[in-house]
C-alpha cells in the first residue's frame, strides 16, 4: 500500500470549502494523492508511513472502495438520524431552561447534526476527530468547528498535553496552535498511544489494496472483450500476414464494443488460453471474502448496506437491533462522554445537564414506553427517572415509587403495611382504585402511613388507640 504527495502542477488548485460552516480550512493547499498502490504510469509509489501519510491512505480507501465507503456511511447516518436532546437534573425549571437553552443555541450556530455527523466519520477514517470550540472575550462557547484529523498534531510538555498543532505538511507555511481545553478530541483508543486514536482502517489496508485490484483486473477484463487472455499461434504465416491480423484484432476484438463479434484472420491458427478464468481463480468468491473482512471490522451487518444474500424478515429485523445496540450504541458513548465532560462540565461550567443522542432505535416507541410503563408499574423506575430518560425536567413528587396492587398504584414504602392488612383479617375494609368486590377484612392496625416530607419518609396517621378507624382509602 503507497500513497503519492506530489502535487499535480498541470491540475488547477484546489481552493478550501468551508462546508456548512462546520470545517475550520486547512492553512495550506492540500496535496494530490494518487491511486493506491501505482502510479498512473505504472511506476510504484514510494511508501510513506508517516501519520500524515497514513491518514492520506485511509481517506484514499474511503474514497475508492464502495464497502467501505457504503459501511461508513451507514453508520454515520443511523447514528445522528434520531436527533439529540439535553437532560437536566435540577428541579430549579428556570435555571435549567435558561442552560438547555444556551446549549441548544450552541449546537444551532454549529450545525450540530452536520458536525456530529463529521466526527463519526473522521473516527471512522482516522480513529480520531477534532473540535475546536470558539469562545467570546469572556471564555463563554460560542459554537463549535472540525479540525481535520490529518493536520493535527499534539504538543506535550512536562508530559502532560498542553496544546494542539493545526498545521500544513510544508514547514515553512505558518500553523496555528491552540489551548488543549479548546480542543474536543474524540477517539478509538489505541493501546500504544494515550493521545492518538487508531484508525479501524489500518486492520484492512491490505484487504482493501486486494480488493481495489480485483476490480481493476474487472475493468481490465470488459476491456479485452471479457477474456483472461488468449494465445493465437499463426502457423507458417508471413511477417505481413501477421501484422494484419493484430491489426485487425485491436480494430475488431479488443474492447467493449467489439464482444461477441467473430474472428475472421488469415492462415492456419491455433486458439489456446493464457490464464486461468475467473472461475479458476474464484475470482468473486475472493471479492465475497474481502467485502466480508471489511464489514466484520467495520461491525457492520451485510443487510445494512443492501447485501440480502441470506437474510429474511425475521433475520433482519434482528440483525438491525444487533446493529443499533452492538455498534451504534456504543459508539454514541464515545461522543457523549467528551461533549459531556469536556464542553459541557469544563468550558461551559455545568454537571447538571447531560447531552444525551435519541436510541438508534427509537423508532420502535411504542415497545419503549411499554417498557417504561412496566417499569414504572413494577416499581422500578420512578416517574421523574422516567421523564430525564425522554429529556424531560423532573416535576414535584415525581421522585416516589410506585408500584401496582390490589388496592390500585401505592407507594412501595407502603407496601408492607398493605400486605399485613390483605393477609391478617380486620374488619376494616379496603376501599381505593381496583378493590371493587373485595371482601372485608378485620384488621385493628394503624392505617398506612403518607409519603410525605425529605426523602419520602412516611408520616404516621389514623388511629393510635386501636379502635376501628372510619373507612379509610389506599393509593
Amino acid at each position: 500500500m503507497a500513497v503519492s504527495k506530489t502535487p499535480t502542477a498541470a491540475r488547477r488548485p484546489r481552493a478550501a470549502v468551508e462546508k456548512a460552516q462546520i470545517t475550520v480550512p486547512t492553512p495550506k493547499n492540500r496535496a494530490n494523492f494518487g491511486v493506491l498502490g501505482f502510479s498512473k504510469d505504472g511506476t510504484p509509489l514510494s511508501i510513506d508511513r508517516t501519520r500524515k501519510a497514513k491518514y492520506a491512505t485511509y481517506y484514499e480507501m474511503y474514497k475508492q472502495h464502495p464497502t467501505v465507503r457504503a459501511g461508513i456511511e451507514k453508520i454515520c447516518k443511523v447514528a445522528v438520524a434520531n436527533g439529540y436532546r439535553f437532560t437536566p437534573s435540577s428541579a430549579d425549571e428556570t435555571t435549567t431552561k435558561t442552560r438547555v437553552d444556551t446549549l441548544r443555541k450552541f449546537f444551532r450556530d454549529s450545525n450540530g447534526s452536520q458536525l456530529l455527523r463529521a466526527a463519526y466519520r473522521d473516527c471512522l477514517i482516522y480513529g480520531e476527530g477534532f473540535w475546536l470550540v470558539i469562545e467570546d472575550s469572556n471564555k463563554n462557547p460560542l459554537s463549535a468547528r472540525r479540525l481535520h484529523p490529518q493536520y493535527m498534531d499534539e504538543i506535550v510538555e512536562g508530559g502532560e498535553l498542553v496544546r494542539w498543532r493545526f498545521g500544513p505538511v510544508v514547514d515553512s507555511e505558518k500553523a496555528v496552535e491552540y489551548e488543549a481545553a479548546q480542543i474536543i478530541q474524540f477517539k478509538f483508543d489505541d493501546p500504544d498511544n494515550d493521545l492518538r486514536g487508531l484508525s479501524l482502517l489500518s486492520a484492512l489496508e491490505l484487504s482493501v489494496a486486494s480488493d481495489l485490484f480485483a476490480m481493476k483486473f474487472n475493468e481490465s477484463f470488459f476491456e479485452n472483450s471479457a477474456h483472461t487472455g488468449v494465445i493465437f499461434n499463426m502457423k507458417n504465416s508471413t511477417p505481413d500476414e501477421v501484422e494484419r491480423n493484430r491489426t485487425w484484432m485491436e480494430q475488431n476484438y479488443v474492447g467493449t464494443e467489439n464482444a461477441h463479434k467473430p474472428i475472421i484472420l488469415e492462415g492456419d491458427i491455433d486458439i489456446s488460453k493464457s490464464v486461468s478464468t475467473r472461475a479458476e481463480m474464484q475470482f468473486i468468491e475472493g471479492r465475497k471474502f474481502n467485502r466480508e473482512e471489511i464489514l466484520s471490522v467495520l461491525d457492520v451487518d451485510p443487510s445494512k448496506v443492501g447485501i440480502n444474500e441470506n437474510s429474511n424478515r425475521s433475520v433482519s429485523k434482528e440483525a438491525d437491533n444487533t446493529f443499533r445496540q452492538e455498534n451504534i450504541s456504543p459508539f454514541q458513548l464515545v461522543i457523549e462522554e467528551e461533549v459531556n465532560n469536556h464542553l459541557i462540565m469544563t468550558l461551559f461550567g455545568w454537571d447538571d445537564i447531560l447531552f444525551r443522542q435519541n436510541d438508534a432505535s427509537r423508532r420502535d416507541q411504542l415497545d419503549l414506553m411499554k417498557l417504561y410503563a412496566e417499569a414504572e408499574r413494577l416499581g422500578v423506575f420512578s416517574i421523574n427517572e422516567i421523564r430525564g430518560e425522554l429529556g424531560l425536567p423532573p416535576i414535584s413528587g415525581g421522585d416516589i415509587y410506585f408500584i401496582q396492587t390490589a388496592a390500585g398504584a401505592i407507594p412501595v414504602e407502603w407496601l408492607d403495611d398493605v400486605a399485613k392488612r390483605l393477609i391478617a383479617p380486620s374488619g376494616q375494609p379496603i376501599t381505593g382504585q381496583g378493590t371493587a368486590g373485595q371482601p372485608p377484612t378485620a384488621d385493628q392496625g394503624l392505617t398506612p402511613p403518607e409519603p410525605t416530607g425529605a426523602g419520602n419518609k412516611p408520616k404516621e396517621t389514623g388511629s393510635t388507640d386501636g379502635s376501628a378507624g372510619s373507612t379509610q382509602t389506599d393509593g
